[in-house]
């Protein structure tokens, strides 16, 4: 016996749709579904992957990008692929090297912000969703152009687009796409989804929980200190 030397096993949409479709019986292994089914099945299955955008930042869709200031304009509209902002951010003056960090302000701050044209090196932003995109107000407003603003940006789930495309998720989330995917298209099929959305539930909630940024965990006994 060998063992293999790829560890990049994926699956494509036709292929997770088909596994949905043969977990629920609608077809037999290795069949091919009609073309409204797999319509259907598509649909689905991008409904699916934008609500579990929902569950928060995964790690891999956690990128760092920069915009470039111009002198008085306080407000940017980022990509439409950038769902939020991770905290912080950093504020580069140009020709320097020491970063400022920018932290978030809540909606109340913001609008209590009694001068909003103070002008200087960012130390806050304000994010706002709109269907537009996200878009990130600064404060102070930057008075300088050319400065950089490094920020880390929460990315959008990719959508399935046609029938060869890959998730743009880890592959161990693969199983969790077959299982929900099964539970949404069961009703269509004259199925009880419980029982599938019970396992998919479980598997969701394993892959979120092996999908937290790894970090010390300090264990106190109870009624003692951290010191």
């Amino acid at each position: 016996m060998t063992t293999a030397a790829t560890d990049t096993f994926t699956q494509s949409r036709d292929e997770i749709v088909d596994d949905a479709l043969t977990n629920l019986g609608a077809i037999g292994p290795g069949r091919t579904p009609t073309g409204a089914m797999r319509t259907h099945a598509n649909r689905a299955l991008n409904r699916l992957v934008k609500s579990i955008d929902a569950d928060g930042a995964f790690l891999w869709r956690v990128v760092r990008r920069t915009l470039s200031t111009v002198a008085a304009q306080a407000t940017y509209t980022l990509g439409t692929d950038v769902l939020s902002i991770d905290e912080p951010a950093n504020y580069l003056r140009a020709g320097q090297t020491g970063r400022t960090p920018i932290l978030s302000m809540s909606r109340d701050d913001y609008m209590v912000q009694s001068d909003r044209a103070s002008a200087g090196v960012s130390s806050r932003y304000f994010q706002e969703r709109t269907l537009a995109g996200l878009v990130v107000t600064f404060w102070p407003v930057p008075d300088a152009t050319a400065d950089s603003i490094e920020y880390a940006a929460v990315l959008r789930c990719k959508d399935f687009v046609i029938g060869s495309d890959t998730p743009d998720f880890n592959s161990k989330w693969i199983v969790c796409l077959v299982l929900g995917l099964s539970a949404t298209l069961a009703p269509a099929y004259g199925q009880d989804s419980g029982a599938w959305d019970e396992k998919f539930e479980a598997e969701r909630s394993r892959q979120l929980n092996a999908d937290n940024e790894g970090g010390s965990l300090p264990l106190v006994p109870f009624g003692g200190s951290y010191y």
